[in-house]
């Protein structure tokens, strides 16, 4: 296996992980306020859920 190849493998990586987490982090942050808004319409199922 020869370096080069190596190098294009951790480049290829580096990107993946640059381009992943800011999309996992603003998906996160998006799920979580969409949840929240679904609580906020549905009381009587989050207080049914909080004993």
């Amino acid at each position: 296996m020869s370096t080069s190849s190596l190098e294009a493998v951790e480049v290829a990586l580096l990107v993946l992980i640059g381009v992943l987490t800011p999309l996992i982090c603003i998906g996160g942050l998006g799920w979580a306020y969409l949840m929240q808004e679904r609580d906020s319409t549905k009381h009587a199922h989050r207080s049914s859920e909080e004993r």
